[in-house]
């Protein structure tokens, strides 16, 4: 028994190796092999060219379309190829939206949202109608290795794969004769993408749609062959201004399939070993332990040597040999030395031309006044318009720049690769790196290095950038700071010439006014006294305010006149004894009856005794009408007038119930010709200079201005001699 069991295992297992050498199964793993290796090499630039990424994605079911055919024809097994069957059938039925999305990528055109849901709906359902067990696949013979189609659904599967096709190739011809016209470089790659699809469709149609239909399943080994277009397809995609771009590329996706299949191998490898002696041992037996401790301990270094290994192979071909690891750590140096502005991008531009061997590198920041420009504002809104306007990060390559204008500026510039430098405060855009082509052409690795050297070197020129700013913002304020001085100057200078001539004109003035005045105070003194006749009580009263108006007058000159010597230096003050009390008690005499007729109540208060004080009679005399004139003036029922004696001091004071001075306005009230806010409303014919000249004069003889204000409750005037 055993041994025919032997003898049938043995038969069987020379059946299928003899299946497996048949040409037509070689061709297909061939080409199987081939896709594996083209897509992965084109996942592998996918980050940076989306037809790369399209193409790379519509491998993925043409590889699985290949492999199912070869292996049903080399399958024996009627299970396995009710299987592999409905699987190239689906494969081939995905290849559609595939196609028609990379048709879209490659003539850069947008495909709506409604017309993508709908394809991916149709299709979905397509695939769904081929997996139904007996509805689409009636039955297949895996023998003669023929499968009988149902009718009906066959003919809306291939109705949906032809509209699609002829679509695509609509699609494709239309977008080929518009670059014939406008574009020759253009037109020769939609040419190879036109005749790739013909050819593909061509095959596909004829030897996997209607030979099968008919009973014919000897051919359908040539369907799949068609896909080999794939690989000049592939070479235009992955092709670069860089030498070798397309076959670097692929040796690229060489390299990821070879280290997989020993990966994948390794594990196989341990799991057998694992699983085998399993079946022997009791699952509670350490001996079970032990053997997977060892194959995981085998397992897990061997991966991760076989992934640093495929890495540093990887990064070999990519590089030409250059380490990036020794950029990186050239950058971290020149970051931690003190540099300024200009020296660390100069130091940095020198570091990367010696690493990549570029025509130029530069650093481009996004500041008027702080950046070092590649040549002039132009290129930089355009650059800073490409980086900004990006919906992800990483380098940009030149060739990837759809924009017309930006695409133009980067070839009339000679820049390849331009890499974002983002914030590390605002995780903005502040600047960017480009380089020139290489002197051996440009290498996408280099991009993604760049994108590390921006990472290190972010925070860095940030604090340059801001550190030049604040220098430069510095050096700006000393030149505005010295240049409003020197303008202050020239203006304090015209002020002091137009303050001397005023006081001279106010000298001049009040002296030339003193005369007159006097003769006509006189002369209305004398015709009231009736030296030049008799006068009637009214005209006698007329005169009287006549007198006391031109005595004001005379007041108010005299003011003028102190306070043009107060500016020019020129006050002097007699220096004698004055009996202070008879000194306002006559004032208040005089002063009761104005204080009256303004409905006032004086009241003179003063320690009892003599008080005498040492100053100019005349200006003290002056100063005491001054201050009770305005309490007069601007309090309401009360004024209070108060001497006395503090120690060696005498101190004189006026307080009224009046409407007080405003707190803003009390800083500035004794400065020359400054009234008080609310004291226009009610004295407008003031002049602002009486209490400038008291603070002056009572100054001068040795005391001090005594000054207390509550606005709306009164206010306190006096000083202390």
């Amino acid at each position: 028994m055993f041994e025919n069991l032997n003898a049938r295992s043995a038969e069987r297992a020379f059946s299928c190796y003899d299946k497996l050498m048949d040409y037509r199964i070689i061709l297909l793993f061939i080409l199987s092999a081939v896709q594996l290796i083209i897509g992965v090499g084109l996942f592998s630039i996918a980050h940076n060219n989306r037809r790369a990424k399209w193409l790379a994605i519509s491998i993925i079911p043409s590889l699985s379309w290949s492999l199912f055919v070869g292996l049903f024809l080399s399958s024996g097994s009627e299970y396995l190829a009710t299987l592999f069957v409905p699987a190239y059938y689906i494969s081939a039925a995905v290849l559609v939206p595939c196609y028609m999305f990379m048709a879209f990528a490659f003539t850069n055109r947008k495909i709506s949202r409604s017309m993508a849901v709908g394809l991916l709906i149709i299709t979905a359902a397509i695939c769904s109608m081929v997996v139904v067990p007996g509805f689409f696949i009636e039955d297949i013979n895996v023998y003669t290795h023929v499968a009988t189609l149902s009718i009906i659904p066959y003919a809306i599967y291939a109705i949906f794969f032809m509209i699609s096709y002829l679509a695509l190739i609509g699609l494709t011809l239309r977008t080929y004769l518009v670059a014939l016209r406008n574009n020759r470089k253009k037109a020769s790659s939609f040419g190879l993408y036109l005749v790739g699809w013909l050819v593909m469709g061509i095959v596909g149609t004829i030897f996997n749609l209607f030979l099968p239909l008919f009973g014919n399943y000897e051919l359908i080994w040539i369907g799949p062959l068609g896909l080999f277009m794939m690989v000049p397809m592939a070479f235009r995609v992955a092709t670069t201004d860089e030498h070798f771009s397309a076959i670097r590329t692929f040796v690229r996706g060489l390299l990821y399939t070879i280290f997989g299949f020993l990966g994948v191998l390794v594990v196989f490898f341990v799991t057998q070993i694992v699983s085998g002696p399993l079946d022997f041992v009791d699952r509670l037996d350490p001996e079970r332990f032990v053997i997977v401790a060892l194959a995981l301990a085998f397992l897990i270094p061997t991966i991760f040597f076989l992934l640093w290994l495929m890495r540093k192979a990887v990064k070999r071909l990519d590089s030409d040999g250059y380490d990036e690891t020794e950029v990186l750590k050239s950058m971290s140096q020149i970051a931690s030395e003190k540099h300024g502005l200009v020296d660390f991008f100069r130091s940095v531009r020198h570091a990367l031309d010696k690493a990549f061997g570029v025509e130029f590198v530069d650093i481009v920041i996004f500041d008027q006044e702080t950046a070092v420009h590649v040549d002039g504002s132009k290129l930089e809104n355009e650059l800073r318009s490409l980086v900004v306007n990006r919906s992800r990060g990483g380098s940009i390559y030149r060739e990837d720049v759809r924009n017309k204008l930006i695409y133009e500026a980067l070839v009339a510039h000679n820049i390849e690769v331009v890499t974002p430098i983002i914030g590390v405060m605002d995780n903005k855009v502040v600047g960017v790196i480009v380089l020139s082509p290489r002197k051996r052409r440009f290498d996408r690795y280099y991009g993604e290095t760049l994108v590390k050297v921006s990472a290190v070197l972010s925070p860095f020129i940030q604090s340059a950038v801001f550190y030049e700013q604040i220098s430069e913002f510095n050096a700006r304020l000393k030149n505005q700071v010295r240049e409003k001085t020197q303008e202050l100057r020239e203006s304090n200078k015209e002020l002091m010439k137009l303050d001397d001539m005023k006081d001279d004109l106010l000298s001049i003035a009040s002296h030339n006014l003193r005369t007159p005045l006097t003769g006509i105070i006189g002369y209305a003194d004398m015709l009231r006294e009736g030296d030049f006749g008799k006068v009637k009580p009214e005209q006698a009263a007329v005169l009287g305010e006549m007198v006391k108006s031109g005595k004001n007058m005379a007041q108010i000159l005299a003011d003028f006149l102190d306070v043009t010597r107060i500016s020019s230096g020129r006050l002097s003050l007699k220096k004698e004894k004055i009996d202070f009390v008879g000194l306002v008690a006559e004032e208040i005499v005089n002063l009761r009856e104005i204080a009256t007729k303004y409905g006032r109540e004086l009241v003179f208060q003063h320690d009892a005794g003599k008080i005498e004080v040492i100053g100019d009679e005349l200006h003290l005399r002056q100063a005491v009408v001054n201050l009770i004139d305005n309490a007069i003036y601007y309090g309401k029922k009360k004024i209070e007038v108060s001497l006395r004696k503090d120690g060696e001091r005498v101190v004189f004071v006026v307080s009224d119930d009046g409407m007080g001075v405003p707190k803003g306005d009390q800083s500035k009230l004794f400065t020359k010709m400054f009234r008080a806010s609310n004291a226009t409303a009610i004295r407008p014919d003031g002049s602002g200079i009486g209490l400038f000249v008291i603070k002056n004069v009572v100054e001068e003889s040795g005391g001090k201005i005594i000054f207390e204000s509550t606005e709306g409750k009164g206010s306190k005037f006096g000083f202390e001699i």
